[in-house]
């Protein structure tokens, strides 16, 4: 009844009022609930008083509270030994997380190590062929002029023959 009692009040308490006649019946309401909590509220202690008169017939005080703080105690040590449990095991899987991801990190540093020095070794390749091909383009181009100049002293020996040839057949 006393559960009703305070739910009906905390329904009320949120609701929100849309005009002055609303808010006088919630608030009539509300106190026609906290007298009846009024009301109630000395049996509930007179009935506890009597389970506790009861209950002190049946047992010593002593027992009883030895009793409920070892219950309570118990209770405690039970949940707390399953929290350890739970956080052991979780742990545990946190360990083989780290332990994965280390095994990750050691395979990715290799590859990148990899990576890099392979990088490294086509950076002084690619070196090398802009000087080899720096060098094939100086080479053909002597060796053009070189050909060229060939060339032009095969011309002039052929015309200088043509010449000898000439001279001696007319004179």
């Amino acid at each position: 009844m006393i559960r009703d009692i305070e739910e009906n009040l905390q329904i009320m308490e949120t609701d929100d009022c849309e005009n002055d006649l609303e808010y006088k019946i919630k608030q009539n309401a509300k106190m026609c609930l906290g007298i009846s909590l009024k009301e109630v509220t000395p049996q509930l202690r007179n009935y506890q008083n009597q389970m506790m008169k009861q209950v002190q017939l049946e047992r010593p005080t002593q027992n009883l509270k030895v009793d409920f703080e070892q219950e309570y105690i118990d209770t405690l040590i039970l949940d707390r030994n399953e929290r350890i449990k739970s956080l052991g095991e979780k742990l545990k899987k946190m360990n083989e997380l780290f332990k994965e991801m280390n095994r990750l990190v050691i395979e990715q540093g290799t590859l990148l190590d990899r990576i890099d020095f392979n990088i490294d070794q086509t950076f002084t390749r690619i070196k090398k062929g802009k000087q080899q091909l720096i060098q094939a383009n100086t080479k053909q181009e002597t060796s053009d002029r070189a050909q060229k100049c060939i060339c032009i002293l095969v011309g002039l020996n052929i015309f200088i023959a043509f010449l000898f040839v000439i001279k001696h057949t007319l004179f």
